[in-house]
């Protein structure tokens, strides 16, 4: 007869536990409702493009301190190649 009173006693004394441990668990980490990009692979950007995307970066930079007309028409026609580049990818990506 004492083991019947002793269970519930346990019972509730563990019920209590759990929920203080739930509520501390809750405050500590609560549920927050996290919103997913849908990521856009641009798959026409190839490994060449970023190479020269990094060297027309460069080009630029050094533009504004060269004097040499030589060099200057270097940086515009390689912009102009540059730009051909990418519509071409693009246009390309496109059709596939």
């Amino acid at each position: 007869m004492a083991g019947s009173l002793w269970r519930p006693e346990i019972n509730a004394k563990f019920s209590a536990f759990m929920d203080a441990f739930i509520y501390c668990y809750n405050s500590a980490f609560p549920i927050k409702i996290v919103h997913m990009r849908n990521t856009i692979k641009y798959n026409w950007i190839t490994q060449g493009i970023k190479i020269s995307s990094k060297r027309m970066r460069l080009l630029d930079k050094q533009r504004k301190t060269i004097t040499i007309e030589k060099d200057m028409e270097y940086i515009d026609q390689y912009k102009k190649i540059y730009k051909r580049v990418i519509q071409e990818a693009k246009k390309w990506e496109n059709d596939n």
